[in-house]
């Protein structure tokens, strides 16, 4: 008897600190492509803005896709500028894009030594 209360008390702690972890990161299932993805950790910049930040920067670029010149990547335009977006089918989430409908993007700039910047897209968003 004594080993199973020792085992229930054990199993409610952990459960509760896995509920008390859950509740502070919080969900944004509502988004295309979040899978639990915190979108509060996205800096709002401009393409321009995004061109001079660093590698690996964590992004939300608002406009829109204005073309595909290949398989999985996008021609993502703003007021200030263009750039190229990488956004991965499993990211989509089955959400339909035309280039009239503003979107959100939240993605990584990836920046290679030949000076080509992207943007990785996480969440995709229509507007």
């Amino acid at each position: 008897m004594k080993k199973f209360i020792i085992f229930s008390i054990c199993f409610l702690a952990l459960f509760f600190s896995a509920v008390s972890i859950f509740a502070q990161e919080g969900f944004t299932g509502s988004e295309a492509g979040s899978a639990g993805s915190s979108v509060q950790f996205y800096q709002a910049v401009t393409v321009a803005q995004a061109k001079v930040m660093p590698d690996n920067s964590r992004i939300l670029l608002t406009g829109n896709l204005v073309n595909s010149p290949r398989r999985d990547y996008y021609t993502f335009r703003d007021t200030s500028g263009e750039i190229l977006v990488e956004i991965e089918r499993k990211y989509w989430g089955g959400i339909s894009i035309t280039a009239d409908d503003q979107v959100q993007i939240f993605g990584e700039l990836d920046k290679d030594r030949k000076g080509r910047i992207e943007v990785d897209a996480a969440i995709v968003r229509k507007l």
